[in-house]
């Protein structure tokens, strides 16, 4: 069995790649890889370790719905483990690939797509009930159906935000899949992710600032980690007051981000242009592009 510090080189070498969630990179993969040393001499495929993963969000989410603080507490806790399962799976699978190829995965695209499939699944299912088992869990303690709205409103939004960047995929992928079958050659041009201009940070407005921090505060872990804080404060006071300031922020906030990201995708044809840089298109033989 491989050392702690040689598992890390094996499962992780790509997660390493991920400088944006630092959530993730210092905290839960310190944890995640002696879960993933547990497992890795079992027969237990990444998988199934995925699926396990739903469930256990599926659960932590139902335990929103109890008006006890303490259980409430307890589901977030279970929440946090959910987290750190998200880290499990590619690293199971990670490893799986490496004892079949004998050689440590370099970019997760690598790996069979059924892991990212699980990914997407995953998010779509737990993003969307956390926040309205939460204000459903409020309309059990009040009698108050308000909540149930607010809940279904913030739920709403989180799963939007997954939508609006998942649907721009679904449109590349459709617009690489028709140029191809019209016999053009579609290339990733070097610079992956197309170059955005930036005032400098100091210069931005104040709608840029708040924007920025709806954004930021609507994505997980971020979502997870205010819950948790709002859920310390709900067990030692507040324990109605703390859920309520939580769904009531993500049915706005998360539903405000939608609307922005989704005024600034279809403005001025920004996602042909997003296309544009991203893709080089050549027509195989003398094809009017401007046909597609």
């Amino acid at each position: 069995m491989e050392s702690i510090a040689e598992l890390r080189k094996i499962c992780q070498t790509t997660a390493q790649k991920d400088l944006s969630n630092i959530y993730m990179r210092y905290i839960c993969r310190v944890i995640s890889i002696y879960i993933t040393r547990f497992l890795i001499p079992t027969a237990i495929t990444a998988d199934q370790v995925s699926a396990v993963m739903i469930l256990v969000g599926v659960l932590a989410s139902l335990m929103f719905l109890c008006v006890n603080p303490v259980l409430f507490f307890a589901g977030i806790l279970l929440l946090q483990f959910w987290y750190i399962l998200d880290c499990v799976d590619g690293e199971v699978a990670r490893y799986r690939n490496y004892q079949n190829v004998k050689k440590i995965t370099n970019d997760k695209m690598d790996l069979p797509i059924t892991g990212a499939y699980w990914d997407y699944l995953n998010h779509y299912i737990v993003h969307g009930l956390v926040p309205f088992t939460v204000g459903f869990g409020i309309l059990r303690a009040t009698g108050s159906s308000f909540w149930v709205l607010a809940g279904f409103l913030a739920s709403l939004g989180q799963t939007l935000l997954l939508a609006i960047h998942d649907t721009k995929s679904r449109l590349f992928l459709a617009k690489i899949t028709r140029l191809g079958q019209l016999a053009f050659f579609i290339t990733c041009k070097v610079q992956s992710q197309p170059e955005k201009k930036m005032t400098k940070i100091k210069h931005w407005p104040a709608g840029k600032w708040i924007f920025v921090v709806f954004h930021y505060t609507t994505t997980f872990p971020t979502v997870m980690n205010v819950l948790t804080i709002l859920g310390l404060i709900a067990l030692m006071t507040l324990p109605i007051g703390a859920r309520a300031i939580f769904v009531l922020y993500y049915a706005v906030a998360s539903l405000v981000v939608f609307l922005g990201l989704a005024r600034n995708n279809l403005s001025n044809s920004a996602l042909d242009r997003e296309f544009a840089q991203i893709y080089f298109v050549q027509p195989e033989k003398n094809e009017d592009i401007s046909s597609t």
